[in-house]
């Protein structure tokens, strides 16, 4: 009886653990693995954004007076990266509510090549160097 009640709370506990509906650990790792390619591309793109800003001289803003919105989906083939004033911190001044657009970056997928729509008038991109 005692070797029944044991394997019951057992059961019972790993029902608990693992609910029927829940996904297969493999499946769970494959997430996990997907997140971090994801995460890499993303910081990658970002550090070539920025340096790139900084290399071309495309702002004069402080380093912490810019941000980052990162857009993976939108474009197949190129990662959009939206450069941003960033107020929240008072020595870049201004309304700390408030993220003007300043430009955009494409971070082409297969050679991380650049292009930037930087001091154009019309939205249209140009290349620029890592």
């Amino acid at each position: 009886m005692r070797n029944i009640l044991a394997i019951t709370l057992i059961f019972i506990f790993s029902l608990a653990l693992f609910p029927a509906n829940s996904p297969p650990l493999s499946k769970l790792a494959i997430n996990e693995k997907t997140f971090q390619i994801k995460q890499k591309n993303e910081d990658i793109a970002v550090l070539m954004v920025h340096q790139a800003i900084r290399d071309n001289k495309l702002s004069s803003l402080r380093d912490h007076c810019l941000a980052y919105d990162f857009d993976e989906g939108s474009d197949k083939n190129y990662y959009i990266v939206d450069v941003r004033e960033d107020k929240k911190y008072a020595i870049c001044g201004g309304d700390p509510d408030t993220s003007v657009h300043l430009f955009r970056f494409k971070v082409d997928r297969q050679n991380l090549s650049l292009l930037t729509d930087a001091g154009t008038t019309d939205g249209s991109f140009y290349s620029v160097k890592k």
